[in-house]
C-alpha cells in the first residue's frame, strides 16, 4: 500500500478483491495504490493494484468514479499513458468483483501469468 498522502483511499471493493485474492492463495504479490510517477513531475498516477514483475496493473471501477463522459475519457487517457510505459492495464468493474469474486481474482492471476511468461519474469 502507499505511504503517500496523496493515494488515493481504499475503497471497499478493493478490500473485497483482495480478500478473495487472498482466499484463492495466488501466489502473485500485489502492490496496492502503486504509484506511478507521470513524466512530467508533476503528478502522479496511483494503480489500484499493481503487479511489478510482470508489469499488469489490475483497475477496479466503481460506479461513482467511472460512469460519466469525462471520467470515462480520463481513464482512457491514463490508461494509454500507462500502456505507453510497458503496462499492462485489466479492468474490471465493481459489480464483475462483487457478483463473482472468485472469477475475478482468477481472471486477474492469468493476466499476470500471460504477462510474466511474456516477459520472462515469474
Amino acid at each position: 500500500m502507499s505511504n503517500s498522502p496523496f493515494a488515493p483511499k481504499t475503497s471497499y471493493v478493493e478490500y473485497r478483491f483482495l480478500e478473495f485474492w487472498s482466499k484463492q492463495g495466488i501466489p502473485y504479490q500485489l502492490h496496492h495504490q502503486y504509484e506511478i510517477p507521470h513524466h512530467s513531475g508533476r503528478f502522479s498516477y496511483y494503480a489500484d493494484f499493481a503487479h511489478i514483475e510482470s508489469r499488469t496493473i489490475i483497475e477496479i471501477d466503481g460506479a461513482a468514479y467511472h460512469t460519466s463522459p469525462e471520467q470515462i475519457e480520463r481513464d482512457q487517457r491514463r490508461q494509454e499513458y500507462l500502456e505507453s510505459l510497458g503496462w499492462t492495464v485489466i479492468r474490471f468493474t465493481a459489480k464483475q468483483v462483487y457478483s463473482d469474486p472468485v472469477r475475478t481474482v482468477l481472471r486477474a492471476a492469468r493476466a499476470i501469468e500471460r504477462n510474466a511468461y511474456a516477459l520472462g519474469a515469474s
